[in-house]
């Protein structure tokens, strides 16, 4: 009987050990994984859309709210334009270059959720969509652990990683997962007000297959674990917690997007930068082709000077997703940097 048991717990193990030796790359999490797994505790995750660039990762598309309650973990998937702008006297007022470049539109409603990552800075990005949140009736009580960032590039390698889900009868791979989706989501009538409310609905089965099969596809798993890590590294998913000790084990992987900016001393632990974001040039990113060159000399008293010059081509055509495009760039340059000339030019 004994062996019998053993044998039982055994097998039982197997699939713990090949948990662990999988995602041994997450280990680091284990003494303060319970704080995203509390109960009636969310993770907010955010969905980017890297074809509109903002200054860290793309346009907030949509989001999942991940809620471990009393009858187990509950997903919901809700399109960014849900958010409303807030209800208040005035509008909350964005950064100095939205104002610019909206603040005279009739349409225009102030900052609002889906513009909320405008900081290169992601803890920022982070706080401030909590932040936003809390003015929708819906989302106020909410008590989030963490904000994750995800891009599509992200989403398509996950999906490649677990071998491709299917989606309204249709295999979905990173290769047609942006056509796909643009489809689901650009077909239908702009006169009913109820289909353009529910227009990003068809996401969330995808959501909900991406994560079923990444769970039941454990022969993947140590795959799905490199791919993980590979994304955090190269920064197409970004983490932040207001906890700090749960921060600081993200924060030492560099997986947080933190960047610090000192404005009395003007330095930052970035010493030397460049920042691209499109402010109303619809999804035309896919169409921008960026170049950087930069030449430095000596003189011969030591002082250094640089060259910099950005050049940015649109190869695409005004159409449902591309427009003149208006470009937003900052620079990071180490502390004592004395900007001697600037030269600009545009070409129809």
């Amino acid at each position: 009987m004994k062996k019998i048991i053993y044998i039982l717990l055994a097998i039982l193990c197997i699939p713990i050990i090949w948990a662990l030796y999988s995602f041994s790359q997450f280990l680091f999490l284990i003494p303060e994984i319970s704080k995203l797994t509390e109960k009636n505790k969310t993770i907010l995750i955010t969905l980017h859309n890297e074809s509109e660039l903002r200054p860290t990762s793309g346009f907030l598309s949509a989001f999942i709210l991940l809620t471990n309650t009393e009858n187990g973990w509950v997903l919901d998937f809700h399109d960014s334009y849900d958010i409303a702008a807030p209800k208040k006297l005035e509008k909350i007022l964005a950064p100095d270059v939205i104002e610019k470049r909206f603040s005279n539109d009739i349409r225009y409603q102030g900052w609002v959720f889906r513009d909320s990552n405008f900081s290169w800075d992601y803890r920022q990005n982070a706080k401030m969509a909590e932040y936003f949140l809390q003015f929708d009736e819906r989302y106020k009580n909410l008590d989030i652990s963490s904000v994750i960032a995800v891009d599509m590039y992200a989403i398509g390698e996950i999906i490649d990683a677990v071998g491709g889900v299917t989606f309204n009868e249709k295999k979905i791979t990173s290769e047609n997962i942006f056509s796909l989706l643009e489809q689901e989501v650009k077909d239908f009538d702009r006169k009913d007000e109820k289909a353009w409310l529910e227009r990003k609905n068809g996401m969330k089965p995808l959501a909900n297959a991406l994560i079923k099969k990444t769970v039941i596809n454990f022969g993947n798993w140590s795959d799905i674990s490199d791919i993980a890590k590979k994304l955090f590294d190269e920064q197409h998913i970004l983490f932040y917690s207001s906890d700090e000790e749960l921060q600081k084990l993200f924060r030492e992987k560099k997986w947080t997007g933190e960047i610090f900016m000192n404005k009395k001393s003007i330095s930052s632990n970035v010493p030397w930068g460049i920042n691209f974001a499109n402010i109303g040039g619809k999804k035309g990113d896919r169409y921008i082709d960026k170049s950087v060159r930069s030449t430095f000399s000596i003189d011969a008293f030591g002082n250094v000077k640089e060259r910099l010059r950005i050049h940015i081509d649109h190869e695409g055509t005004r159409n449902l997703h591309s427009d003149r495009y208006f470009g937003y760039v900052q620079i990071i340059k180490p502390k004592g940097t004395i900007l001697k000339k600037y030269e600009g030019s545009f070409l129809e």
